[in-house]
Formats: C-alpha cells, structure tokens, sequence
C-alpha cells in the first residue's frame, strides 16, 4: 500500500509508530532488516551463510575444462537460500555507471576478465559491449534451452555466437543439460559450454574429488584408444596391399598417449617393410 495512503489513515499514538496499518510499514521493515543482515554477512561471511560453489567452463568439443567459475551463494540462518539476484542485483552497476565502470577498470588491471552474463535478456545490452569492455557473453540459458530443435532459439544464439566471434570476444552457452544442446552449440560455432551436461555448482571439497574422477575416466578413455588404435595399426600390416596412411584419430586424450603411439605404429611399419625385402 503507498505511503500516501497510509499517512491519510494514521491516527494520533500515543507511543511508537504513527501509523495504525501495520501492513504500510512491514514492507520497509524487512527491507531495513535485511539490510542489516547484508552488512553482518559480508563482516563474516562464514558465521552469516555466505559460501563459494564452482562450475566448469568446459570446451564443448573435448569436455576439456577451460575456466572455474565461482558462485556466491547465501544459505540465511532463518530465510534459508536466497538467491543472488536479491542481495547482488545485475543492476546496480546499471544504476551507478561512472562508479562502475572505475572499479571495472581496477579490477581488468589486475588481470580479471569481465563477463555479461545472460546476453540477450534483462538488462544487457550492445551498448554495454563497448562501455564496459567485457571479454566474454554468456548466452543465456532461455536460447540454449531449444538451441536443437532450429527456430528462433537457434537463430538468436547464432547471431550472439557471430556478434563474440566480430568483437573478439569469447561465448560462453548457459545451461547446457542436453548432448543434443551441446552438438548444436557447437556446429553453431560456440567453444565453450557450461551447465549440468558437464557439471553442477560444486562446493571446494567435492570439486576436488570430481575432478580425480575426472582424470581417471580420461586416463581410461586414453588408455581404451591406445589399444583400438594399436589393434587397427597391427591389423593393418597384414594387409599390405590395402595399407593407406594412417591419420590417427582426434580425440581430447590423446595427446597424452601421441607420441607413444606414432612411434608403434612406425615401428610396426618398419618391421613390415623390412620382413617384405628380406622374403623378396
């Protein structure tokens, strides 16, 4: 209810608030409270609920993970989660723009890249392109989301992807769940992904032993393509008269194994060639 209204419905008090409607007041109260809350959280972060969780930035053709993005969460003692768009608005450096862009450039001088993030909707804007001097879009996770069916969702996330590659700036797709999503972004020309495809929000400790597994399912993968490339290396040289040049296959784990491998495949081409002259 606006204020006007509430001062034309007060009545004389004796102690306390001069307003009879409890509900006109309410509203400013939370919002003082919360406040408060704000300043003690950000005193000690630990004590208020604040935490850090992480989620991979991953190169959509490899799953190779580029970057680690931290994410501010804030578990309230009595409010429970609440959601960053409450206590760090995208808008307040809309709001404040000169301020803004002076601590932007303080923070790109000590290296750190500025992202927007959920390009196409809200408050992003082309003009930010050039004021703010970002390094990377996110592509919201509204295109990606039908990104593999065509139609608009197709056509916006194109033009954002073609926009970054004009601007020399890298696209990041939101949101990625789907195999099918991620296929599409990729043929669209996207590099880099991230969402729960790949990975969820994880806190330090259970990122830690995610990323072990991780090196392991790689390793295992490596290890599975040494011997598929070594067994059709072998099969290959009883076979002369269909031998052809073999192109070794491109696969994210295999420059762990490269040079391993071209040097058994030219050893067992050479012990070929040699037991060929020696029967001739």
């Amino acid at each position: 209810m606006p204020t006007s209204r509430c001062m034309k419905r007060r009545k004389p008090a004796r102690r306390g608030t001069p307003f009879s409607n409890q509900r006109c007041i309410w509203p400013l109260f939370k919002r003082l409270q919360f406040e408060s809350d704000l300043r003690h959280a950000v005193a000690d972060p630990a004590r208020a609920g604040l935490r850090l969780v992480y989620q991979p930035i991953v190169h959509l053709d490899s799953g190779d993970i580029s970057s680690m993005e931290a994410l501010l969460r804030w578990q309230h003692p009595t409010r429970g989660a609440i959601s960053p768009t409450v206590f760090i608005p995208e808008t307040v450096i809309m709001r404040d723009t000169e301020n803004s862009l002076t601590t932007l450039q303080a923070l790109k001088s000590l290296g750190v890249k500025l992202a927007i993030d959920d390009f196409g909707t809200g408050y992003s804007s082309l003009s930010y392109l050039q004021k703010f001097a970002v390094d990377v879009l996110k592509i919201d996770r509204a295109f990606v989301e039908g990104v593999q069916h065509g139609g608009s969702d197709t056509a916006l996330a194109k033009t954002i992807i073609a926009l970054g590659q004009t601007l020399g700036l890298k696209t990041v797709a939101e949101g990625v769940e789907l195999e099918s999503q991620r296929k599409a972004l990729r043929s669209l020309g996207c590099v880099l992904g991230q969402g729960y495809l790949f990975s969820k929000p994880r806190e330090a400790d259970e990122l830690t032993s995610w990323l072990d597994l991780d090196r392991v399912r790689r390793l295992s993968t490596a290890q599975a393509q040494l011997r598929h490339i070594e067994s059709v290396s072998l099969t290959m040289t009883f076979r002369p008269k269909r031998m052809r040049p073999l192109t070794l296959l491109h696969h994210p784990a295999l420059p762990i194994v490269d040079a391993v491998v071209r040097q058994r495949i030219a050893t067992v081409r050479d012990e070929w060639q040699h037991g060929s002259r020696e029967c001739a």
